[in-house]
């Protein structure tokens, strides 16, 4: 963005909220989880370094898992 107001100006009042972020084992691989609600999350990543994990649909990022046992 080009212009000759400062930026302190433009993003004053914008405030960026850092997530919560939770590594846990999920169905046996290691995922890094952003928590949506008191008993579910979202995958942010997948941690594991099984290969054959990348290919399971239900580790994909963005997929609800339960964080409760």
């Amino acid at each position: 963005m080009w212009t000759i107001i400062p930026p302190e100006l433009i993003w004053e009042g914008v405030e960026v909220k850092p997530k919560q972020l939770q590594e846990m084992t999920w169905r046996g691989a290691r995922v890094l989880v952003e928590p949506i609600a008191f008993t579910r999350g979202k995958i942010v990543q997948l941690l594991s370094t099984e290969p054959n994990d990348f290919l399971r649909p239900d580790l994909q990022p963005g997929s609800i898992v339960e964080l409760l046992p």
